[in-house]
């Protein structure tokens, strides 16, 4: 029997709506089957919204109280904010949520479009009482690249971190790495807008810790990169000395 919704019908097999009903039921039979912890994975949202729009608030909040553990959102095609909660029947004591992950791979090469996040969400259990809580929530910012490589034309999925140490990414130009740069600023932006508490991802390597220090100095700063990169391609990019 199909669903009507709007002017269309969509047939039940080929998606689920956001049915507060059956989320409730899902939830329910993940704990009967003794799930520790439940996460909820939404398609919702308006495209390229750089906030929670009211109803992704209001979805999330009555999700809340169905009792999820953790709430991961897609679909607007940018990243959203993130931010910690109270929860409510769960296992958890404080939730999380993340309203966009923004795109992981895609063709829309427009800032903010261009980048996402993927998320680390370390979980901590106290084998003696049972409690488990959130940890730490990570990050590894990411930026979508499409163009001529090493390899050939190709899409590639780039953390900006590794610019500093991938010398197989010299064939970026100096666009290329602005663009880059401007991602990750603006994928830091957006993850710090309500909360503080989500970390870049950091490898247990002083090396790359050094990169980075660095390279946030970059963004933070504004600085341009030397014109050398553009003007010698071939050149890896970790070799570049600080201005």
């Amino acid at each position: 029997m199909p669903i009507l919704l709007g002017p269309t019908y969509i047939q039940k097999y080929l998606v689920n709506i956001i049915d507060y009903n059956l989320i409730k039921n899902d939830i329910d039979k993940a704990r009967a089957k003794h799930a520790q912890i439940v996460i909820v994975y939404l398609h919702f949202g308006k495209q390229y919204s750089r906030v929670a729009t009211a109803n992704q608030k209001y979805v999330v909040k009555h999700i809340i109280r169905l009792g999820a553990d953790i709430i991961l959102g897609s679909h607007p095609h940018v990243l959203e904010p993130a931010e910690f909660y109270k929860t409510h029947d769960a296992t958890l004591d404080t939730g999380f949520v993340i309203y966009s992950l923004g795109n992981f791979i895609s063709n829309q090469r427009w800032r903010y479009s261009d980048g996402g996040a993927i998320l680390y969400i370390n979980l901590l259990k106290n084998n003696y009482t049972g409690s488990i809580k959130i940890s730490k929530v990570e990050y590894v910012p990411t930026w979508v690249y499409k163009g001529p490589t090493n390899l050939g034309n190709q899409f590639m999925i780039i953390n900006p971190c590794d610019l500093l140490k991938d010398t197989s990414l010299n064939f970026l130009s100096y666009d290329d790495i602005q663009e880059m740069l401007q991602s990750f600023s603006d994928t830091k932006e957006t993850l710090h807008k309500n909360t503080s508490k989500i970390l870049l991802y950091r490898p247990e390597s002083s090396f790359y810790y050094e990169d980075i220090e660095f390279l946030n100095s970059e963004i933070n700063k504004r600085s341009t990169l030397p014109e050398s990169l553009s003007a010698f391609p071939d050149r890896p990019i970790n070799l570049y000395s600080k201005p």
